[in-house]
């Protein structure tokens, strides 16, 4: 690595120009989830921290919740504990987005070379990658583009350690792993665990054709090598190619339209593909050979990095775990017809987080899978020369594509996505799970252009200078790419610069807190609105205590809570990210001692008496429930049993009794 610091510095340094120049002209954050969802919560960590304590409890949200072992946020983190004592919350922010930008390209350089690619192919890959459409675009879900940040350098350090166990290249991985278990986002990290395992092994696995083949045999196989397959999955490639003239909407949940999208062309290619491939492997008759020795050894060595990972990584583990098992995430209903659930989709139903949420609405008008043509062009080149059949890296690269998308692609509609990745389309959340096909898509385009430079100066032995040129040329194009995707990332930055931030009025938070007292509760109504996030965080941001909140995980009671409250009301709210109380006093309410009630524009309060009109600021009303809290709430022992009938039977704080330290802490701090 130290041969390579000039590289590493420059990739490392270049996302502060750009997209830096863009990012740091603006006078607030870009896109929606920074400012109106994170940047709240890390002012509330950035205030702890800088008084000395450390956020257990954060009493703003859900009337009460555990902050600390939340993945989302990720107190721990270096970038964030260090960048909070230097930088402040919203300085973070900034700068943690470019320097994992920073990450992913240098990473990805380091393991490009590590994969024998040519030095300016191997830098022009890694600003492809870093110009992409996915770190761009992903700028409003932070969680999910840090964490796939580490894919390349996580890829470059476990191949380190497979080639060449060590204890010191172990440590480094351990070190690696254990800094991005603390930005502990499920569906990237343990995804990418899986990818390193199965990488790590495939060093040790030989695949060769059996030796004693006759000769029809071998003239069957050529064929089917050369031409045939080639010729198959090139078809198979422009099907996926081709550009829909409009959104497509997802089918009802179920397999029956799962290849729909590809077309008639393209399932046939599929087949044909499916069938030559099993042809090929008939016809010489594969012979695996596992080196069983060093693979234990590896195996043994590989577990005890990861042991030590998670050793590093303890403290928020921990506590994120205690949160996860006492959280809603338990609860949701998994069913086989509706829903699509993996170990590694920590939290949430692919309904409602996928389907509803991601794919229903365009989020962004700009690409954020956009790669350009020259990957697609190189990889193509690569299938037709069959370099993926002959070389272990394209092995690798196709063995993580594929358990990437036995993870997180098996799903209604797979192949309507498939027709949505190139170039320009309008393709909207589900991509934040494609962060590992966009990075071996450039894998492979320079793997392929390195073979391809390699082979084609094989043609004039004599000519010493012809590889170079070749090299030069190609790397030429990836960086002619790069300034392509620099077009279209620039253009993104230009409507981040433009549109506008849903926010709650100064003055609007300024009225709240005149009228609000100590141990009183907000309630906020967001129902049908586009700024819903913004009015659900406005308890944190204002620093009142509320009902309601945004993100995925609040504890379980809470939503047999809200559950009640609206049921009661003949009113249901699904989405799990959004704690929404239908703005009436109930007994419910008043057992979370919700005095005020805050209905932004163009919404209306509901026809009850007990609601009084307190005080306006334009369209913006505050209400005042005059009925007294119910006495017998359980102030100060959660579990005590309420006989109270406006308060649900044996409802509790916690929903078992408290066990460990996290839960302790948790029980001191609430209330």
């Amino acid at each position: 690595m130290a041969k390579h610091l000039f590289p590493i510095a420059f990739l490392f340094l270049l996302p502060f120009l750009f997209p830096g120049i863009f990012l740091y002209e603006m006078d607030r954050l870009p896109g929606a989830d920074l400012p109106e969802f994170h940047l709240p919560h890390q002012q509330f960590i950035h205030d702890n921290l800088t008084h000395g304590a450390i956020p257990f409890w954060n009493p703003y949200l859900y009337g009460g919740t555990p902050e600390f072992g939340n993945p989302e946020m990720a107190p721990l983190y270096p970038v964030h504990l260090i960048g909070h004592w230097l930088l402040g919350p919203e300085g973070m922010l900034r700068f943690k987005y470019l320097f994992h930008l920073g990450l992913l390209a240098a990473g990805a350089f380091l393991l490009f070379r590590l994969l024998r690619a040519p030095f300016l192919l191997a830098l022009a890959g890694a600003v492809c990658l870093q110009w992409s459409g996915f770190p761009i675009t992903k700028v409003v879900i932070p969680n999910v583009g840090d964490s796939a940040a580490w894919l390349p350098l996580m890829l470059f350090l476990n191949l380190r350690f497979a080639r060449h166990p060590s204890l010191r290249r172990g440590f480094a991985l351990a070190l690696a792993g254990g800094i991005m278990l603390l930005l502990f986002f499920p569906q990237i990290t343990l995804t990418l665990v899986l990818l390193l395992a199965i990488t790590g092994a495939a060093g040790f696995v030989k695949v060769n054709p059996a030796p004693n083949l006759t000769a029809g045999q071998r003239l069957a196989a050529r064929w089917l090598h050369r031409f045939l397959l080639p010729l198959a999955e090139g078809i198979f490639l422009l099907s996926l190619l081709r550009y829909p003239p409009e959104t497509i909407r997802f089918p009802d949940p179920g397999w029956r339209n799962a290849f729909g999208g590809m077309g008639r062309a393209g399932l046939a290619a599929l087949v044909a593909v499916l069938t030559l491939w099993a042809a090929w492997l008939v016809l010489i008759r594969l012979k695996v050979r596992i080196d069983w020795r060093r693979l234990s050894r590896w195996t043994i060595g590989f577990a005890g990095v990861w042991l030590l990972a998670g050793a590093l990584a303890a403290p928020q583990l921990i506590i994120t775990g205690e949160l996860i098992t006492r959280s809603n995430q338990r609860e949701l209903a998994y069913t086989q017809d509706e829903d699509f659930f993996t170990g590694a989709q920590a939290y949430g139903s692919t309904r409602d987080f996928i389907q509803t949420s991601a794919l229903a609405s365009t989020k962004e008008p700009i690409n954020n899978m956009a790669l350009g043509p020259l990957p697609w062009l190189l990889i193509a080149a690569g299938i037709l020369a069959g370099f993926h059949r002959r070389h272990r890296p394209f092995l690798l690269m196709v063995a993580g594509a594929a358990l990437v998308f036995a993870i997180y692609m098996a799903a209604p509609g797979l192949f309507d996505l498939f027709r949505r990745l190139p170039f320009f389309a309008k393709f909207a959340g589900l991509s934040r799970y494609l962060a590992f096909l966009n990075f071996l898509m450039v894998t492979g385009a320079v793997l392929s252009a390195s073979l391809w430079a390699r082979s084609l100066s094989r043609l004039r032995p004599n000519a010493k200078s012809l590889r170079p040129l070749l090299t030069i040329f190609l790397a030429a194009a990836l960086l002619l790419n790069a300034l392509w995707l620099a077009r279209h990332d620039a253009r993104f930055w230009r409507r981040l610069q433009t549109s506008e931030l849903a926010s709650v009025p100064e003055k609007v938070i300024a009225m709240v807190r005149r009228h609000i007292a100590p141990g009183q509760r907000l309630l906020v109504d967001a129902r049908g609105r586009e700024d819903y996030v913004p009015l659900l965080m406005l308890p944190l941001a204002a620093r009142v205590e509320g009902l309601g909140g945004y993100g995925p995980m609040r504890l379980a009671t809470w939503d047999r809570w809200m559950n009640a409250h609206n049921e009661s009301l003949s009113a249901s709210h699904a989405d799990y990210r959004a704690a929404l109380f239908e703005p009436v006093p109930t007994p419910w309410t008043r057992a979370m001692r919700t005095r005020w009630f805050l209905f932004p524009p163009g919404n209306q309060p509901p026809d009850n008496r007990e609601l009084n009109l307190i005080d306006t600021h334009g369209p913006w009303r505050l209400f005042e429930d005059n009925a007294p809290t119910p006495s017998a709430w359980p102030e100060t022992d959660p579990d005590r049993a309420i006989p109270h009938p406006e308060i649900l039977n044996g409802w509790k704080i916690e929903p078992a009794p408290p066990k460990g330290p996290a839960s302790q802490i948790r029980q001191k701090l609430a209330y």
